[in-house]
């Protein structure tokens, strides 16, 4: 059994804490003196974060692509061809947390691409001279607009989100 005894003033009592701290640690376990009656754990080293479906997601994107030209009859780039107006899906992958995001159909060729800015309003794709794509993350309002010398491409649509597919590993590129 154990008894300690302190008296005295605050530093004597803290002192004496200490010493019923020590010695509660270091008892007797099975008759034998001086054996710890706990072991210390080894830290733990936490896993990595399972991916969250506010980090990690996917949208579907339904758009509507509209070109216009100062020469009808040289719009590049479209498709059906001479057809300045149609309909088409994108899905895109998201890892918010890393700041990558993947075009499905380009995604194994090319793999990830960095999120140019992220804010709490709106994830930004692309923002270069001539060229906006960012997705309203309130709505899931999709925009893209690039602006040539002679022509301007806009499409829009909305997003809806989608279960994480994770990015694929990269194909050899020949």
């Amino acid at each position: 059994m154990l008894k300690l005894v302190c008296v005295g003033g605050a530093l004597a009592l803290s002192a004496c804490a200490r010493e019923a701290d020590r010695k509660l640690a270091v008892g007797h376990d099975q008759g034998r003196p001086g054996k710890l009656m706990f072991r210390p754990r080894a830290p733990t080293i936490a896993a990595p974060m399972p991916p969250t479906d506010a980090l990690h997601f996917d949208l579907e994107c339904r758009v509507h692509r509209r070109v216009t030209s100062d020469h009808p009859a040289e719009i590049i780039g479209t498709y059906p061809a001479g057809v300045g107006d149609w309909r088409y899906s994108l899905r895109y992958t998201f890892d918010l947390q890393t700041r990558r995001v993947c075009d499905a159909s380009l995604c194994a060729r090319y793999g990830p691409f960095p999120i140019v800015r992220l804010t709490p309003d709106l994830i930004v794709l692309d923002d270069r001279d001539g060229v906006t794509q960012q997705i309203r993350r309130r709505d899931g309002r999709y925009e893209q607009r690039m602006e040539g010398s002679d022509q301007l491409s806009v499409t829009r649509g909305r997003c809806v989100r989608a279960s994480y597919s994770g990015f694929p590993p990269r194909e050899a590129v020949q």
